[in-house]
């Protein structure tokens, strides 16, 4: 989690963070962590994370094509928009979707079905509950390039 906020703030250059989830004792951790950080933060407890049944590690038959690329073009582009409209603030997407892990093979690839900004690599893709690490996609360099030339920083 502090891995996650550290991002957030350092190298995307955001200056609020959306903290969600079901577990309390989580999202006041998380949102701790992002205030130290100096963030400001929204809280939604909901239950995106609850406890459901457990299935077993799904198959994409016809996995969905997903280019980071035009993600990443439509994403600066909006933000470009939303800056010459004088859109105070938005949100993009998630930065994480645990959920939705990478993996190598297509049809069990979850990623491909989401938007967050980085890629969710667990040590075990077919386990929910197994350690993870993340990895910046194109759309997170996009973001963060904006992002830090409005702070007067240099992304490229």
């Amino acid at each position: 989690m502090e891995r996650e906020v550290e991002a957030i703030a350092g190298e995307l250059h955001c200056s609020s963070v959306l903290v969600f989830g079901s577990e309390l004792e989580r999202i006041a951790l998380a949102a701790g962590k992002a205030l130290e950080r100096g963030l400001r933060v929204t809280v939604q407890p909901r239950s995106i994370d609850a406890d459901e049944p457990t299935v077993p590690y799904p198959h994409l038959a016809d996995p969905p094509e997903r280019s980071d690329a035009t993600q990443a073009r439509d994403i600066a582009e909006l933000l470009q928009i939303f800056e010459a409209e004088a859109v105070h603030e938005a949100c993009v997407f998630q930065f994480v979707e645990p959920a939705y892990p990478h993996a190598a093979d297509p049809h069990r690839d979850l990623d491909r079905a989401g938007f967050a900004l980085v890629k969710t690599l667990r040590e075990d893709p077919a386990d929910p509950d197994a350690a993870y690490r993340i990895e910046p996609k194109q759309t997170f360099h996009a973001v963060a390039a904006r992002y830090g030339a409005r702070c007067g920083r240099d992304e490229s």
